[in-house]
């Protein structure tokens, strides 16, 4: 079993962890001749590499679950914001055709006022002035 090499999943191997280090707890056989190490000096080895692997797992836990915050919380920010465009495009939409009503009305008076302007003839009015009665004398 290759124990390095990066190709062993690490749940396989704290599983052959936890298997080897039952073994050890019930006295089964250390698989060397004991002049290397002692079943103490090992059982503490697998100790250390097991609780390496699952402070492993619980930080891969822990990353994940900020992960999965993390993109909660930004699908939420889109769902909020996407509400509020929506909510603007309906308004622009509502004030675009006041606009383009108003405009028609304007451009409409001021059609109106041109073609009456052009229609009507000048109208003069001649305003007589004062008359002096010549015929009567002085009466002084």
């Amino acid at each position: 079993m290759a124990h390095n090499d990066g190709s062993v999943d690490n749940r396989f191997r704290l599983q052959w962890l936890e298997k080897q280090k039952a073994s050890l707890e019930k006295g089964g056989g250390s698989g060397h001749d004991g002049s290397m190490f002692t079943d103490n000096n090992r059982l503490s080895r697998l100790e250390n590499e097991v609780h390496a692997i699952k402070g492993a797992l619980d930080w891969a836990k822990v990353a994940f679950s900020v992960l999965v915050g993390a993109v909660a919380l930004i699908a939420g920010l889109i769902w909020q914001v996407s509400g509020k465009v929506d909510g603007l495009s309906t308004k622009l939409t509502e004030e675009f055709r006041a606009q383009r009503a108003e405009m028609a009305a304007q451009t409409s008076a001021i059609a109106n006022s041109i073609t009456a302007t052009k229609q009507q003839a000048p109208q003069v009015i001649l305003i007589p002035g004062p008359q002096v009665n010549q015929a009567e004398p002085n009466r002084n």
